[in-house]
């Protein structure tokens, strides 16, 4: 949600990452890499993510139709809930190849489970939050397969760890030799963590004292393993953007899944797409 503070700035927040108008801009680009008739059904939670996903000045509604697609809201769903019926219709009522928005794992696969059921075959899903992670991917079965998502972070990504000197392809292969579990997006994130805390704890005047700390903290200017983190630029002195990109899960080789990047709209300069993104197989 929102937190506001062009009244008041937050003097002791730092925060690296991207922002919803990134996502959503992500996820337009994927679309406009696959033909459809450009009809994107919303599908958002009654919370605060949906609420804010799908709030009409600044979240996925508005976003869409300035790419040139057109919008379909029904109501929101309750969390946990054990039937899209009302959703489904409206979505294909209105003939939406694109489904869009923020789910989580459980309702995802009721939701595509009752697409099948009624006889609604988008050719792109594409959401926020469920299809971050591996265990979602696997825990849908072979519903996951080519199902689209924002990447924060990949092994792909051409940056270095100022601690250990190790590229991120290096970090995920120790992660995964050492846990024998796959790479996940917050892997690259815990890193960089700990890239700039001890950064920030190395230029301080006294690192026992706060205010030396925050000041130490906010001349930050480090390459990490999720990029550049820079809080001495920017219209935002306390927020650095870091890179996003379009991603699509495809059946794996040395696990059940793999997610390829699609699309680098908004970072091009970054890293090249690895395949092209490809409809939904329903057969």
């Amino acid at each position: 949600m929102p937190r506001g503070g062009a009244d008041s700035p937050f003097t002791w927040t730092y925060h690296f990452f991207w922002g919803l108008e990134d996502v959503l801009g992500t996820f337009t680009g994927m679309w406009r890499s696959i033909e459809t008739n450009g009809k994107v059904g919303m599908l958002f939670p009654r919370n605060a993510d949906g609420e804010t996903w799908g709030n009409e000045e600044y979240g996925l509604p508005n976003a869409v139709r300035e790419a040139g697609f057109e919008a379909f809201a029904p109501s929101m769903f309750e969390p946990r809930t054990n039937d899209f019926s009302a959703q489904i219709a409206e979505f294909k009522a209105n003939n939406c190849d694109i489904v869009g928005g923020i789910t989580y794992v459980a309702d995802l696969k009721t939701f595509i489970t009752q697409c099948g059921q009624q006889n609604y075959k988008p050719k792109v899903v594409t959401v926020a939050a469920a299809l971050l992670f591996p265990s979602g991917i696997e825990a849908m079965g072979d519903l996951g397969e080519g199902m689209s998502s924002e990447v924060w972070w990949t092994p792909a990504f051409p940056y270095k760890s100022s601690l250990t000197g190790q590229t991120s392809s290096e970090i995920a292969e120790v992660w995964e030799t050492e846990t024998g579990k796959q790479w996940t997006q917050p892997l690259g994130y815990s890193h960089a963590l700990w890239e700039v805390i001890l950064d920030t704890l190395k230029r301080s005047a006294d690192p026992l004292d706060r205010d030396a700390n925050r000041a130490a903290l906010a001349a930050t200017n480090l390459d990490t393993l999720v990029g550049n983190i820079n809080f001495t630029e920017g219209p935002h002195p306390n927020i650095c953007k870091t890179p996003i990109f379009g991603g699509q899960w495809v059946k794996g080789e040395k696990w059940p899944f793999d997610l390829e990047i699609v699309d680098n709209t908004l970072y091009p300069d970054v890293l090249e797409p690895d395949t092209v993104m490809k409809p939904l197989d329903w057969s």
